[in-house]
């Protein structure tokens, strides 16, 4: 079992580097920057993105990020194309008062890219789909957001009656 891992591993690589010898370096085009910070950032790549060969770029140097499998490939891009303080104004649809992702030429760069790996080239739009939505969900418990929330909570929690009368009989 362990010689066919490392075959398959062998192999992923031999044709990563022929995909990458058709295409030249994976590099960002000059003139973006990521992560994107801001809303104007997003604005802005998508507006580069309009120019083919910017798309195609991008397309390449993030599909070059990889992974071991599709949830990690879409973390892994995800986390490099925009902030975890951006991901939080994001979702899915762009329910409440977040803005949508899926309707983004981003989102089409994201699936692009995921499918670059040869492993991964046959993932649905469904799967690709489902693991952002988790990206954008879970955005405020990553940097420590989590463990904040949980001692916010413990505080409030640890004395439930601190502001109640110690001496109840009055």
């Amino acid at each position: 079992m362990a010689s066919i891992a490392f075959k398959n591993t062998q192999f992923r690589a031999m044709l990563e580097k022929l995909q990458m010898a058709e295409e030249g370096p994976a590099e960002l085009p000059k003139c973006m920057e990521l992560p994107l910070e801001t809303q104007n950032d997003v604005d802005k790549i998508e507006e580069l993105m309009k120019d083919p060969g910017n798309s195609k770029r991008l397309v390449i140097y993030l599909g070059s990020i990889g992974g071991k499998n599709l949830v990690e490939t879409i973390r892994r891009i995800m986390s490099h194309l925009i902030t975890n303080k951006l991901a939080k104004e994001f979702n899915w649809l762009g329910r409440g008062k977040k803005r949508s992702f899926a309707s983004l030429g981003l989102n089409k760069i994201l699936r692009k890219a995921t499918r670059r790996n040869v492993l991964l080239a046959k993932s649905t739009e469904e799967e690709i789909a489902s693991i952002a939505k988790d990206w954008f969900k879970y955005a405020p418990d990553r940097e420590g957001g989590r463990k904040e929330r949980a001692l916010k909570n413990m505080g409030k929690n640890a004395h439930p009656h601190m502001n109640e009368d110690i001496d109840s009989s009055e």
